[in-house]
């Protein structure tokens, strides 16, 4: 029972140390592209109204159905000001790239490239979990950070709705 409590004790500072984190500044990481380029997360923010920086998998069921709604997001949000660029937490690099041929997501794919990275990553933005979304305004302020973010129920439409007037 003791373990319990403090797992939820646990779980309940992760949640508000990431409600802390909107109204800060983003932390810059290094990635790399379907093609091995090296890429920093800086090289994406402020081309854009928002960055949605889209961290999931391809063995993650959730992660893979929210793709078609986020495409959906993407097609009616791109010419208001929103960007997404998807990072994925996978070991393998075969089945990131099949994953990624397969759901044909029409934005920036970029990957850890070493465990380190995947840590620190991880680490900055507070990921217990994925699907997680970390979307970033013109000027680098995280407006929100966590997993609770979803196109599929129509709560990221709202917040676009809201910070792409």
């Amino acid at each position: 029972m003791l373990a319990v409590v403090e797992e939820h004790k646990r779980d309940q500072e992760r949640m508000n140390k990431l409600s802390q984190m909107s109204g800060e500044t983003f932390k810059n990481h290094i990635f790399e592209t379907l093609s091995k380029k090296r890429k920093e997360l800086k090289n994406y923010v402020g081309k854009s109204k928002l960055l949605v920086v889209d961290v999931w998998a391809s063995w993650c069921g959730p992660c893979k159905r929210e793709i078609p709604h986020l495409k959906k997001v993407y097609d009616d949000y791109k010419d208001k000001g929103l960007s997404i660029v998807s990072v994925s937490i996978d070991d393998s690099d075969k089945k990131w790239k099949e994953a990624v041929d397969k759901f044909e997501m029409p934005w920036e794919q970029l990957r850890t490239s070493s465990n380190e990275e995947m840590k620190s990553f991880m680490g900055d933005y507070l990921i217990g979990g994925i699907p997680h979304m970390i979307i970033i305004d013109k000027e680098g302020i995280i407006v929100y950070a966590g997993s609770a973010l979803r196109a599929e129920k129509g709560q990221l439409q709202n917040l676009l709705n809201e910070k792409l007037k």
